[in-house]
């Protein structure tokens, strides 16, 4: 019984986080259409908050990676209608990240709790329970790494991490964020899985990815998560087959066949791993 309402409790948060999602990404996609953005040339930021009437500004902002300032327009109405505020430190990355993010909750009219809202790295990294963050969240990856301009690699069945890895010199976005965008648009069951000291911290999975992978649990010890976790090794960038009991707690896809692959994220001790579930008859040589 408490199998079967956590599984549906899981279902429902789940469809409520797509309809989050698809709701951001219309919007995204929305304002690339409307700029005509057809290439990550295109894709300038700043420009883009300007031609959203969003002035974007550099500022000390301790504890906060970015600010949303919506303007009086009845008192001041020669202003553009709102002012984004970065924190002045922030590497270029981030900043692109912070911007869009700021652009998806001013497209988006979400309502601040206060006229000038301080957004952290808690929500940045969706690690906030207020569903605004997530959706701005979702609109600033679906703006910076559009659809169309990723859809080659999206479809690809071998996919690897290094797809990811020119996505995100291409974009100008963190390897999270570009890996994230693939396991969004992929045709193929492909997860996504953060680890912190050897334990699942965030879980993205493809529309087709058939099961769950538990979040705050440690992967089997085939996995080379757990083998840097354990002996501090250096990861190899390599494919590799492991039993799919490694990461899948559920029995009924114990007989699939799963590719891995791992990496740190730049600049953290995370290590980010990318699964694959393919056809035996798919596994290369």
């Amino acid at each position: 019984m408490t199998r079967t309402k956590t599984t549906r409790g899981n279902k429902t948060t789940r469809a409520r986080r797509d309809a989050r999602r698809a709701r951001a990404w219309t919007y995204a996609a929305d304002v690339i259409a409307l700029l005509g953005l057809v290439q990550p040339e295109d894709l300038d930021i700043e420009a883009i908050a300007r031609a959203l009437d969003a002035e974007v500004i550099d500022a000390e902002l301790p504890g906060a990676e970015a600010q949303l300032v919506v303007c009086d327009q009845k008192r001041r109405p020669l202003d553009l209608r709102a002012r984004i505020r970065v924190a002045r430190d922030a590497n270029p990355i981030r900043r692109r990240f912070s911007i869009a993010h700021e652009l998806g909750h001013h497209v988006m009219r979400h309502a601040p709790r206060s006229l000038a809202e301080l957004c952290t790295s808690e929500a940045m990294e969706g690690r906030s329970a207020r569903p605004e963050e997530e959706e701005a969240n979702a609109f600033a990856a679906a703006l910076l790494v559009p659809e169309p301009m990723v859809a080659t690699w999206a479809r690809d069945p071998d996919c690897t991490l290094a797809a990811a890895r020119e996505i995100a010199r291409r974009f100008g976005v963190a390897l999270g964020t570009a890996a994230i965008r693939l396991i969004e648009l992929t045709p193929h069951a492909w997860a996504l899985v953060t680890c912190r000291g050897g334990r699942v911290v965030r879980v993205s999975r493809s529309a087709t990815f058939p099961t769950y992978i538990e979040q705050d649990w440690t992967p089997g010890p085939d996995s080379v998560v757990v083998e840097h976790a354990a002996w501090q090794r250096r990861l190899s960038d390599r494919e590799r087959v492991v039993p799919a009991h490694t990461w899948i707690a559920d029995e009924a896809h114990h007989g699939a066949t799963l590719i891995e692959q791992a990496t740190i994220l730049p600049g953290t001790s995370d290590v980010l791993a990318m699964l694959r579930i393919v056809p035996r008859d798919a596994i290369r040589k």
